[in-house]
């Protein structure tokens, strides 16, 4: 007298799939018939199976067969995937700001969404350059690490002009004397540097006025230089009017003649 094994035993079972979060993620399984049913696991297609539900927790992905054992009813078989993706990363530089002539600052960089413990490799760079203007930081390493798919952001390093740039100038004050004179102008940078003037404060030209004739010329100066704040001075150029003595001469005439040729000495 033979008894079959019945029909009837059913096994379900869930998998896993989602993001890299740190947490291990097992398959979990019920069956119909609970009394003398044994439940089992194989990641290698069959070759060798485990009562332990495999989990997973870094990225990958792979099927779970799943079997339901029971000398009563016919064996059953599921399968379910177990799939962890890359989690994404994102790695940011900060803009930054230094004088001319300064030292690079220490560059920051902020990286999101990457979870305690786990660290993401990286190097900072920016392009080369020390004159005033803009240059861009660059993060960068590799795209895919471990667990993570990073992305990277970059920022901008300003060079503003330095503000030690000095000018310093003199005019002039003398007596007229028939010639021109100007006054004087230096700045504590010459490279790069040109030193401007005007006498309206509008209209500028590379050439230092003069003064000849008696009078006054106000003269605004600037040194400019593009890594270097602009500065400013003004100084007087005057000339005053030469004295001069005109002395006459003694002469006389006898009554009744005509007046003789006056004349005097000028000095």
């Amino acid at each position: 007298f033979t008894i079959v094994p019945a029909g009837g035993l059913r096994v379900e079972a869930e998998g896993y799939s989602g993001i890299y979060d740190g947490e291990e993620h097992s398959v979990s399984s019920s069956v119909s018939v609970e009394e003398g049913t044994a439940v089992s696991y194989s990641i290698d297609n069959g070759s060798t199976w485990s009562v332990t539900p495999p989990s997973i927790r870094n990225t990958g992905r792979y099927e779970v067969l799943v079997k339901a054992d029971n000398r009563d009813y016919e064996s059953v078989q599921t399968s379910v995937i177990l799939e962890v993706t890359h989690r994404s990363a994102v790695v940011t530089a900060a803009d930054a700001q230094k004088k001319y002539g300064e030292a690079d600052p220490a560059f920051e960089v902020t990286v999101d969404n990457v979870l305690d413990g786990d660290e993401i490799s990286y190097i900072v760079s920016r392009k080369a350059g020390e004159d005033a203007g803009v240059y861009r930081i660059t993060p960068a390493g590799s795209s895919v690490q471990g667990n993570y798919e990073v992305t990277y952001e970059g920022a901008d390093l300003t060079i503003v002009p330095s503000d030690l740039m000095t000018l310093s100038v003199s005019g002039y004050e003398g007596v007229y004397d028939g010639a021109e004179h100007t006054g004087e102008a230096y700045t504590n940078v010459s490279e790069g540097t040109s030193i401007e003037f005007s006498t309206d404060g509008s209209t500028w030209t590379g050439t230092m006025p003069s003064i000849r004739d008696a009078g006054e010329i106000t003269v605004y100066a600037r040194a400019v230089n593009p890594n270097y704040e602009t500065a400013e001075a003004e100084f007087v150029l005057t000339v005053t009017p030469r004295p001069v003595t005109v002395s006459a001469e003694n002469s006389g005439k006898v009554y009744g003649t005509d007046d003789p040729v006056l004349s005097a000495q000028v000095s």
